[in-house]
């Protein structure tokens, strides 16, 4: 296939890196668009059968919801998720923005659910149009898949990290936000009593 005749969607949950592969698909003119679902009016807009490729990306689940949630924590008038006003946000402690963050029942956001995405791919799948799944937390080496996806050479790859949550102004209190809500539990070592057994 010749690359002006390539049309691609990505869809994918947000805050997962889909950016950075619209970077890549406009420095080599690659048509394409990015959806957070495929709803009715969007099945008007791109028809499936205009549609030549896919690419969906997954990230762990519980990243996912703490990049959400400290995307809008400061958002509380357009999500229910988040924490409450800046200046609200700005007086929590650590430990009350983590209590809050458990509090919230997560999977009932779709677009933050991998589950909704599995089952647009699956309909894209059984229509014969190629799917890429790729990893955020791998990202960096699965990139090198969308030459081969795409048939096609040369797309001069590069890969830059960036952190939204770190990067905001509430950076600070996310780095130590996720540490807290990463940190593994230290279990005690038990000590077993020396059983004495009867001999015969």
């Amino acid at each position: 296939m010749k690359k002006e005749d390539i049309f691609i969607l990505i869809i994918s949950p947000f805050k997962t890196g889909t950016c950075y592969i619209e970077e890549i698909l406009e420095k080599n003119e690659i048509k394409h668009n990015k959806l957070h679902g495929y709803n009715e009016i969007e099945r008007k807009i791109y028809p499936i059968d205009k549609i030549t490729h896919v690419i969906t990306l997954r990230r762990e689940l519980r990243r996912l919801y703490s990049s959400a949630f400290f995307e809008d924590i400061d958002k509380p008038e357009d999500y229910e998720y988040a924490y409450g006003t800046p200046d609200e946000v700005e007086k929590a402690s650590v430990s009350d923005l983590v209590k809050h963050f458990k509090l919230i029942d997560w999977t009932k956001y779709r677009w933050l659910n991998n589950e909704h995405y599995d089952e647009i791919m699956d309909e894209f799948i059984k229509k014969g149009i190629p799917v890429l799944k790729l990893k955020t937390e791998n990202l960096k080496n699965e990139i090198e898949q969308l030459p081969i996806f795409l048939g096609l050479d040369n797309m001069g790859l590069t890969y830059e990290k960036t952190h939204m949550g770190i990067e905001s102004k509430y950076g600070e209190k996310y780095k130590l936000f996720l540490k807290q809500v990463f940190k593994k539990r230290k279990f005690k070592k038990r000590k077993f009593k020396k059983r004495k057994f009867k001999t015969f």
